[in-house]
C-alpha cells in the first residue's frame, strides 16, 4: 500500500493519519478541502484483478450506497482513483469499534448500554434492507460507537447481484464467527438480509454474554484441525448455547429470542431486524426491572428514614415590633409628664415646648392603634399555627 501520510491527493484531500488496516484495504483520515470536513478514505487492494476492471466493479457496487441516508449508517460520499488505486470517500466517525467495547466487558456489556446499541444497529439494518441491500458482514468490528453512544454501521461489503469483490472471499479471520450456514456453501456469493439477521443475532449474543457462541474450540470427531472448519461445523450442527452459561442473571427467555434470530434455516429466522430487537428488549427490560426492584427492596429493608425535627415555634416578628412601640409610647408619656410637672429653672422656649408636647400627643394617639392591630394579627397567626400543628400527622 502507498504511504500517503501528510500528502495531498487530487488537490483536494489532505491525508492526516492511518486509522485502520485490513487484509485488502487501508483507511486514512483526511481533510476534504472543498467540503471543509474530515473524511475517511478507504483504499482498496485490487489484488490480481485488472485495475480498470476492479475500479468499474467498485463504482457499480458502491453506487447504491451513495443514496443512503440514515443516522446509523456511515455515509458514502464518492469513489475516486489515485495512481491506479481505487478509494472510497466516506463519513469520518470519531469513536471506538463495538469490538473493543465488547472486549472491555468479558462478562457481558451493561444491559442498558447493550440494548441501546442493539436498537441502533437494528434501525440501520432495517433501513438498509428496505433499500434492497444487505450489509454482508455484520459484526462488532464493523460498528463504530461515538463517545456519546451513537452507533454507525460501517464497511458495507462491495457486492453485485452475482459476486463479491472479484478475486477474493470474505475476510474469514473476522467473519467466520458470524457467518450464517447458507453463506458457507459458497463464500464467493453474496448473502441476503436473512444472513444479516443471523450475524446480528450472533453479535447480540456476544454483546450480552461477552463471548461468541461459536469459537471453533471444540474437538471434532473427524479430527479437523482448522479452527475455521470447526467453526463452520458448529454453525451447521451446534444449537446456540444458553446465555445463562455465560451470564446467569439473564432470563431464559433471551435464549428463545436469540435462537429464532440464529435459526439454521433462513426462512425460520426473524424477517425484520427491529422485530428481533423488540422481542429481545422486552425480555431484557423485564430482567432489568426485576434487578432494580430487588435493589430497591434491599435498600428499603436496610434504611429507616429519620423524621425531620419538629420546627420550634417562634414568636411572630410583629409581636416584638408591637412591644417595642408600646415601650416607646410609655417612655414618651413619662417624659411629657415630667416636663409638665417640673418648674423651669431657666427661660424656656415655649414654642419648642409646645412642639414637643404636640409630638407626644401625636405618638400617644397613633401608637395604640398600631399596637391593637399587631396584637390582633398576632393572636390570629398563633391560633392558625396551633390548628395546623394539631392537624398535621407526626
Amino acid at each position: 500500500m502507498l504511504d500517503l501520510i501528510d500528502k495531498r491527493i487530487l488537490k483536494r484531500y489532505h491525508v492526516r493519519e492511518e486509522i485502520a488496516k485490513g487484509a485488502s484495504s487501508i483507511i486514512y483520515r483526511a481533510t476534504d478541502r472543498e467540503q471543509h470536513r474530515d473524511v475517511a478514505l478507504k483504499f482498496l487492494d485490487a489484488g490480481y484483478s485488472d485495475p480498470d476492471e476492479f475500479h468499474q466493479f467498485v463504482v457499480q457496487a458502491t453506487r447504491p450506497f451513495l443514496d443512503l441516508n440514515h443516522e446509523n449508517i456511515a455515509a458514502y460520499y464518492g469513489i475516486e482513483r489515485y495512481l491506479d488505486r481505487t478509494f472510497i470517500v466516506m463519513q469520518y466517525v470519531e469513536g471506538a469499534s463495538l469490538r473493543s467495547l465488547v472486549e472491555e466487558h468479558p462478562g457481558g456489556m451493561p444491559l442498558p448500554q447493550a440494548i441501546h446499541l442493539i436498537e441502533q444497529i437494528a434501525s440501520g439494518l432495517r433501513y438498509l434492507h428496505g433499500q434492497g441491500l444487505a450489509h454482508q458482514d455484520v459484526r462488532p468490528a464493523n460498528v463504530l460507537v461515538t463517545p456519546s453512544g451513537h452507533a454507525y454501521l460501517i464497511d458495507l461489503q462491495l457486492v453485485t447481484a452475482t459476486r463479491l469483490t472479484p478475486g477474493r472471499r470474505l475476510d474469514m479471520a473476522g467473519a467466520a464467527a458470524y457467518l450464517a450456514p447458507e453463506r458457507w456453501e459458497n463464500l464467493t456469493l453474496p448473502g441476503d438480509y436473512r444472513a444479516d439477521i443471523y450475524a446480528f443475532g450472533i453479535s447480540a449474543f456476544e454483546m450480552l454474554c461477552g463471548q461468541r457462541p461459536y469459537r471453533g474450540e471444540k474437538d471434532d470427531a473427524s479430527g479437523e484441525k482448522s479452527m475455521t472448519r470447526r467453526m463452520q461445523l458448529e454453525h451447521f450442527n451446534e444449537p446456540l448455547p444458553s446465555v445463562r452459561t455465560f451470564r446467569s442473571t439473564l432470563p431464559l427467555e433471551v435464549d428463545t429470542v436469540l435462537a429464532k434470530a440464529t435459526d439454521k434455516k433462513p426462512e425460520k429466522r426473524y424477517q425484520d431486524a427491529t422485530q428481533f430487537v423488540y422481542d429481545l428488549k422486552n425480555v431484557v427490560n423485564t430482567a432489568i426491572a426485576e434487578v432494580a426492584d430487588e435493589e430497591n427492596l434491599s435498600l428499603e429493608s436496610s434504611y429507616t428514614p429519620v423524621p425531620p425535627p419538629k420546627p420550634k415555634r417562634r414568636a411572630p416578628r410583629r409581636y416584638w415590633i408591637g412591644a417595642v412601640l408600646i415601650l416607646l409610647a410609655i417612655a414618651g408619656i413619662g417624659i411629657s409628664i415630667m416636663i409638665g410637672m417640673r418648674e423651669p429653672a431657666l427661660d424656656v422656649d415655649t414654642t419648642r415646648l409646645v412642639e414637643v408636647t404636640a409630638l407626644d400627643e401625636t405618638v400617644q394617639a397613633v401608637v395604640p392603634t398600631e399596637i391593637d392591630a399587631s396584637a390582633t394579627s398576632t393572636s390570629a397567626a398563633s391560633a392558625t399555627a396551633e390548628t395546623s400543628a394539631t392537624s398535621t400527622p407526626t
